[in-house]
């Protein structure tokens, strides 16, 4: 089974990646804190600092995993729990955070490149609310961690993923079987991680 993630934002601070952090680490042409595109950075990566923020909900808690604009955060502690089940599919990029150190995880792995997806079925037109993404899983069912050009802003995730985040209690996100749409979906009808 795929799973799409989405940051528990009800609960948990949301990433932000400063674009003046971006440019130091990565200089003046960077787009690194705008750009959803799959482009490798870990070649001359310097730490760069990530900071957290409420988007309104009143949370005051930073998660183990949060993402935005395509980039994954994962504390030491997501990070160990993760790494072996993700180091085939992107880079992890040393972050710091409130004293603390963390990592990006910049998945390079899409759904295109296994010709894995179904682009007469699948659509993103957020201005009409229509979203629709096929997938074939048998052609995904060796990968852990992909996402896919026609929303480069999603993670899609196996059932192995899922089952990791659950048993060491990784906090920040939610699992949705509803792939297709970028928000998520009621907090409520979920279980939360």
């Amino acid at each position: 089974m795929i799973y799409r993630i989405h940051p528990i934002t009800q609960k948990y601070l949301c990433l932000h990646i400063e674009g003046k952090e971006a440019r130091k680490a990565l200089g003046e042409d960077t787009d690194f804190n705008i750009d959803p595109s799959p482009i490798s950075y870990s070649e001359g990566w310097q730490s760069m600092n990530v900071t957290f923020f409420d988007d309104g909900s009143g949370a005051d808690t930073i998660p183990d995993i949060s993402m935005r604009v395509g980039k994954l955060f994962l504390s030491l502690r997501a990070y160990e729990g993760l790494k072996d089940a993700l180091i085939s599919y992107g880079e992890f990029l040393p972050v710091t955070y409130d004293d603390k150190n963390g990592y990006i995880f910049n998945c390079l792995t899409l759904a295109e490149q296994h010709g894995a997806i179904n682009k007469e079925r699948s659509m993103h037109d957020p201005l009409n609310d229509r979203f629709s993404i096929v997938f074939d899983e048998e052609k995904l069912s060796d990968i852990n961690m992909f996402r896919c050009e026609i929303d480069l802003d999603g993670f899609f995730v196996s059932s192995k993923i899922k089952e990791i985040v659950e048993r060491k209690q990784l906090t920040g996100i939610i699992f949705s079987e509803d792939i297709g749409h970028p928000f998520p979906p009621n907090a409520d009808m979920k279980r939360e991680h």
